[in-house]
């Protein structure tokens, strides 16, 4: 934001800068939940090789909570597709009450 021009404080549009925070702050949520989720499986891999399947909880994805706006299942679809994006040709499935996070090899 900063330095910031007269013109660009004349014209500030406060909702599209909450707009812009919020999605800053959901990503970096997202990526740290992300880190945990590949440091789990890193730890595990070794057990779930025979099986070729990870299973992982999303009570930290489920759970996310920033102030001023509504829960949503929006933040499961994004930390999906970053998933999506970390485990490549993977299938990932999610069990009907949106707990587990299964990845299959």
């Amino acid at each position: 934001m900063f330095p910031i021009h007269r013109a660009s404080l004349q014209t500030f549009d406060l909702k599209k800068y909450q707009e812009d925070n919020h999605k800053k702050q959901i990503d970096t949520i997202l990526q740290n939940i992300l880190k945990q989720c590949c440091s789990d499986f890193e730890k595990t891999i070794q057990t779930n090789i025979q099986q070729k399947m990870f299973t992982w909880n999303l009570h930290t994805v489920r759970n996310i909570h920033i102030q001023g706006y509504p829960r949503t299942d929006d933040y499961l679809l994004q930390f999906i597709e970053k998933i999506k994006e970390t485990f490549i040709d993977c299938e990932i499935i999610i069990d009907p009450l949106k707990i587990y996070l299964t990845i299959t090899w």
